[in-house]
């Protein structure tokens, strides 16, 4: 059972790996973190802006069945939306089999548009972008 959970965006301080894709979060950069009480376990999570988004969108779609859900279910979401930008002729078959990857769909600007509102989508896509920047 949830005894509590709280989230907030954070500034690193130093180097996280983020709990959703896996790529870092940069020293410097926002980031959500989360932490919550379950089952009498505290665990604490730390996200990319635009992994947090997607997870939000993810929630509020169709996919999600309202129970628990696990990382895979929402790459499986990912991946099914890159599969139907790509048979829509949003996406070309050279990125479409270059791209299309656990990785880089959490950074995936047609995701973004899909299922991101306006204000969030643009946050997310400089989020994207800081981190690259700074990775290169």
């Amino acid at each position: 059972m949830l005894e509590f959970s709280r989230t907030e965006q954070r500034k690193a301080r130093k180097y996280h790996k983020c709990d959703v894709c896996g790529k870092p979060i940069l020293k410097g950069r926002e980031y959500v973190f989360a932490s919550q009480k379950y089952d009498g376990e505290i665990n604490t999570f730390h996200q990319h802006i635009h992994c947090d988004a997607l997870l939000e969108a993810y929630l509020a779609s169709d996919w999600y069945d309202g129970d628990e859900y696990s990382l895979d279910e929402v790459w499986e979401w990912l991946s099914d939306l890159c599969n139907d930008l790509y048979h829509e002729g949003k996406c070309s078959e050279e990125d479409y089999e270059e791209n299309c990857d656990k990785e880089r769909c959490f950074e995936c600007p047609l995701i973004f548009e899909k299922v991101l509102k306006p204000e969030i989508r643009r946050a997310a896509e400089q989020d994207v972008r800081d981190n690259t920047r700074r990775e290169n």
